[in-house]
């Protein structure tokens, strides 16, 4: 797979709330992880969830929709006598030509194209208060090239000026993000090819 990743702490200061992980193989996720607040309770709620896709990695359930409302469904319970995390992850799902995505909390994901299509999560918390119905939203990858996942140390402005010219390297977009957003907050963005 083809991405690009920035991980930062607000003004460098570590540890950074955030974190993030990529499945390069099946299933094919990118996941980012928003402990509430920020420093070392925030990030350790933000590994937990981290640790927790990876173990989920190892043996899916089948369909990417079942998937990832297993993901988060497992994250909201376990994070309970913890501080709690926003969440977003993407699927992408080849055979089918479908992007999935499922967020709860501030992560936002973009994807470029021809045309460029925000997509928000739904409002809560995981580990504290989640939506009743946890929704996975199904995006065709036929209509898009890049796709940009990002916490909200991330600003829109600077992923909208740069998807607007979507056909270039993962690395190149991110640096360009990179330059535009400043530094006032935990962020970590992952850029990412959509078609193979």
């Amino acid at each position: 797979m083809d991405y690009a990743v920035i991980h930062q702490a607000k003004f460098n200061i570590n540890p950074s709330g955030d974190a993030y992980f990529i499945s390069e193989d099946s299933p094919r996720l990118f996941l980012i992880a928003d402990g509430l607040g920020s420093g070392k309770k925030a990030r350790h709620a933000a590994d937990m969830a981290v640790s927790l896709a990876k173990k989920a990695c190892l043996t899916p359930p089948s369909g990417g929709q079942d998937f990832l409302l297993f993901l988060f469904e497992h994250c909201h319970q376990k994070l309970k006598h913890f501080r709690g995390a926003a969440l977003g992850a993407v699927l992408l799902d080849s055979d089918n030509s479908n992007l999935l995505f499922c967020g709860v909390g501030n992560i936002r994901l973009v994807v470029a194209g021809e045309a460029i299509k925000s997509i928000s999560s739904q409002p809560g918390i995981i580990g504290s208060q989640i939506p009743r119905r946890i929704s996975v939203k199904n995006i065709s990858m036929e209509d898009y090239i890049t796709g940009f996942l990002f916490s909200d140390g991330i600003s829109m402005r600077s992923v909208f000026k740069t998807a607007a010219h979507p056909y270039r390297l993962p690395e190149v977009l991110a640096d360009e993000i990179e330059m535009i957003n400043g530094n006032t907050d935990d962020r970590t963005l992952i850029v990412f090819s959509i078609k193979d």
